[in-house]
């Protein structure tokens, strides 16, 4: 910082503001022991400073721009900032700091992809590249074909900020530098897809970059912060054999936000493929599958939104389908998807009322949107009625039967739709992986380098289970970064005895233990409250406010009784408990799993011989037609899953 024996006249500073610009540049005019007097730069104000309020220095012209952030005189957020903004407003959006590759969104296609601009990184070490994505992967290749040893590239940043298109990106290097095929990509004035390669090369390596478009179709969805968010988080393994060449791939999901399925704000969307499905299915598939107009379904009609600016859900529909082909699922096995999808859209219609006299019996409203949901899951109509309206309860001499209210009918039917497409996502990611081996039908499973594409820190007006999951796993990234550029780098140049200056950083362990250790963290606190007797959102609340009323992390929202604030790295959030319970069990009557169990259809019945993972882990299940499937690759944690 400029401490006050430096300030001279004419001295180039940042001073904080309370805009969105954060900091602004200014010149010192005169400095006096309570106040400086600095002239705003871009607007000629002179004005008063106190002492107390740190001037940042600013970097001399010639460091202005630089792609390689440590390279600045002056090292601080300001300067950062600014370097930043300035690349950014010359379509320079990759910059440097260090081994680190930092990337702005730019909202727009760059032709920055194509295969002209792979040629200069190919071989090139990462000190004598320009900051590019293609400089991380090939630095990552090269490092893996040196050291024999594999390596992992982290995409870690906000929701919004591109980790899945960079996540495309590098996937398509790699692919190309591999040296097994030419890849076409184009960036065409017609507005093609740039990661659409044109149908060359082998089939492994069209197999690796086809799962893109499947697992977008099935994953992602539009936020208010994204028009393609992916809602899950996924690790994909490249595999090279022992000549440097792809040898196949495989990929784990991670936390399907399935709650979208039955939810969604004003303004977001539910997932890219039942948007998809209603606009690109024909006259003769739209009756089969007796689809609606995507405002007759209430999973799709609660957000008000249906069309992203720009995008064709049609065209979107004929990519999602070559995806499937690359995949190895064949017409019928297309339509059997799509059944089931259907099936999901018109369970979501099927609503219930009181029956007269008797407030705590349900009853569904409309039997036709029923029947003609059984029709499509091929299931019982009375089994699957009364399934939802009632359930089964464990007690000391037996199983009794019990009635459902209204609310409790809604939500086993809520519970059985994110069943079914939490368990579809997982056997589609299953298939994928099935396909993605070399020629012999063997994966090859040599070094590989890997790559983490999971969703950023989310802050939103109302916050929920789904985001403090999400931000959890963004602090145990975060501690990762802190470990790699800080305490490791530092512990290094003390063992070398070479002198440096202690670095200061947030270290977030305090934040991870909050969330984490047991017995008192909030997720142990959770998983407690759900196995007591009675356990309910407030109780859970209440003991957090007892447990933590000290913590230096956590407080109690002022407002209400039922919310609490994390302090995270990325800043406070608060977080409604509302619903924590029961979407940390995310349970599924077993009633309904059997009436799914007994389905007609093979695939659907398939997909409810295994218990476990709905939707997060491996649930094996028969391919859609009958045909084998693959077995997603194992990856759930025991216990509620997040």
């Amino acid at each position: 910082s400029v401490m006050s024996s430096s300030l001279t006249e004419s001295t180039g500073v940042w001073v904080p503001v309370d805009t969105d610009e954060v900091y602004v540049g200014a010149q010192v005019i005169s400095s006096s022991d309570s106040v400086n007097v600095v002239r705003i730069d871009e607007t000629g104000e002179e004005k008063e400073v106190k002492r107390t309020v740190e001037l940042l220095p600013r970097n001399p012209r010639e460091f202005e721009g630089i792609d390689d952030l440590i390279k600045l005189q002056h090292l601080h957020e300001a300067a950062i900032l600014h370097n930043l903004k300035l690349r950014y407003n010359e379509d320079k959006i990759y910059t440097f700091t260090g081994p680190i590759l930092i990337a702005v969104n730019p909202w727009k296609r760059l032709p920055l992809y194509d295969a002209e601009h792979m040629k200069p990184f190919k071989g090139k070490a990462l000190t004598e590249s320009p900051p590019h994505l293609f400089a991380i992967a090939d630095a990552a290749y090269r490092s893996m074909v040196k050291d024999k040893n594999s390596q992992s590239i982290l995409v870690s940043g906000e929701s919004g900020a591109g980790k899945t298109e960079s996540t495309k990106y590098l996937m398509q290097y790699l692919v190309n530098i591999s040296g097994r095929s030419k890849v076409a990509t184009a960036v065409e004035s017609s507005g093609s897809d740039p990661l659409t390669p044109r149908r060359q090369g082998t089939a492994v390596e069209q197999q690796v970059l086809q799962s893109n478009p499947l697992l977008e179709a099935f994953g992602n969805a539009k936020t208010l912060r994204n028009d393609n968010s992916s809602r899950f988080g996924k690790f994909i393994q490249i595999f090279f054999d022992d000549t440097s060449l792809i040898s196949g791939a495989a990929i784990d999901t991670y936390l399907l936000e399935k709650s979208r399925l039955v939810s969604q704000a004003i303004g977001e969307r539910n997932y890219h493929i039942f948007y998809q499905l209603c606009a690109g299915a024909t006259p003769e598939e739209r009756e089969e599958l007796q689809l609606l107009d995507m405002g007759d379904y209430f999973f799709l009609n609660q957000s008000e939104c249906f069309e992203l600016d720009g995008v064709s859900d049609r065209a979107q529909f004929v990519r999602t389908r070559d995806a499937m082909d690359y995949v190895g699922l064949d017409e019928d096995q297309h339509m059997t998807i799509f059944r089931l999808l259907s099936g999901i859209l018109r369970l979501g219609n099927v609503d219930f009322v009181i029956v007269p006299g008797h407030d705590d019996i349900s009853a569904v409203r409309d039997p036709e949107e029923l029947s003609v949901a059984s029709q499509l899951l091929r299931v019982d109509v009375g089994a699957l009625d009364e399934a939802l309206c009632k359930r089964k309860i464990a007690t000391p001499e037996g199983e009794i039967v019990v009635n459902s209210t209204v609310d409790q009918a809604a939500d086993a039917r809520e519970a059985l739709s994110k069943a079914l497409y939490g368990r579809l996502f997982t056997w589609l990611v299953g298939q994928i992986n099935a396909n993605m081996r070399n020629t012999g039908g063997k994966l090859v499973r040599g070094h590989h380098i890997g790559i983490l594409d999971i969703f950023g820190f989310e802050s939103f007006e109302l916050n929920s289970f789904e985001q403090l999951c999400i931000n959890y796993a963004n602090e145990k990234l975060q501690q990762q970064f802190n470990q790699f550029v800080f305490k490791l780098e530092q512990e290094e140049y003390k063992r070398e005895q070479i002198p440096w200056e202690y670095i200061e950083f947030l270290d977030n362990q305090p934040c991870l233990d909050l969330l984490e250790e047991r017995p008192r963290g909030v997720f142990p606190v959770l998983d407690e409250e759900c196995m007591v007797p009675r356990g309910s959102d407030d109780g859970f609340a209440s003991k957090l406010f007892s447990h933590h009323k000290q913590h230096g992390y956590f407080e109690k929202a002022k407002i209400g009784t039922d919310s609490f604030i994390v302090r995270h790295y990325a800043g406070p959030v608060c977080y409604t408990v509302t619903g924590f319970l029961e979407k940390n069990k995310d349970q599924l009557f077993e009633g309904l799993k059997v009436v799914c169990s007994k389905s007609t259809d093979p695939f659907i019945a398939s997909l409810f011989k295994d218990v476990d993972g709905e939707g997060n882990g491996s649930s094996a299940g028969a391919a859609p037609g009958g045909r084998a499937g693959g077995r997603a690759r194992a990856g759930a944690p025991s216990g509620p899953v997040r």
